[in-house]
């Protein structure tokens, strides 16, 4: 664990050189903090879903629709049936994160198409990332808010108040991501600062996009025909 978090890439470098045995197998690991993710996470409301949230976006007109059918349908008051979507959700988010892994190696593959890598280098990698992510999104942040908490008791300066909630938790959310992806893909792609740094900017870029342009949906159109 120690090395995902201190180490960024150490553990897909390891795996990919035939180093397997000294460290908890990709897909075990990230089923391990899937889990813990929404166990804890879920109920910190970190990537807690709702019908609002994932009926926003480029489906939203046909969401808002959908929903609206679907109320008159069940004989729901809109409270109700928010509760009822809501409920199902929960039940679909969890696993539905598996699917961001291979969208995301696809985007490494785009990225790195001269490194002439098999796309289940990029899978591991991809793996390995995510993990990091949900790991980070509860002790990450809660050692930095907690570090910023003993910064306001001595000073009062008010930081953690600032970074603990929106829009100022998406500055370390944000920092915290860039940091694993830059030092990650330098090390196990090893191209140059400047190819790196430009690389995992336009990384993150994609995984925003994967998480608000296609995994919300996929989310409102999976609970959706699920109740």
């Amino acid at each position: 664990m120690l090395p995902l978090f201190f180490k960024p890439g150490v553990l897909t470098q390891e795996y990919l050189a035939g180093k397997r045995s000294r460290f908890i197998k990709p897909v075990t690991l990230f089923v391990l903090l899937n889990l813990f993710f929404f166990l804890v996470g879920y109920r910190m409301g970190l990537l807690n879903w709702n019908l609002r949230g994932v009926a926003a976006g480029w489906h939203g007109a046909l969401a808002q629709k959908l929903v609206a059918e679907k109320q008159t349908a069940l004989a729901l008051s809109k409270e109700e049936f928010a509760a009822h979507f809501n409920q199902v959700l929960a039940l679909h988010q969890r696993n539905m994160f598996f699917f961001i892994i291979p969208m995301f190696a696809a985007a490494l593959k785009l990225f790195y198409l001269s490194s002439r890598r098999y796309f289940v280098e990029h899978l591991i990698y991809s793996i390995h990332f995510h993990s990091f992510l949900l790991f980070y999104l509860i002790a990450g942040l809660l050692a930095f808010i907690f570090f910023l908490g003993v910064i306001d008791w001595a000073l009062g300066t008010g930081l953690a108040r600032f970074f603990g909630r929106d829009p100022g938790i998406l500055i370390p959310i944000a920092g915290g991501i860039l940091w694993y992806m830059l030092f990650a893909l330098k090390r196990v792609y090893r191209q140059s600062w400047l190819a790196t740094s430009a690389k995992a900017v336009g990384l993150v870029f994609c995984e925003l996009v994967i998480v608000a342009f296609i995994y919300r949906p996929i989310l409102f159109f999976l609970t959706y025909f699920s109740l």
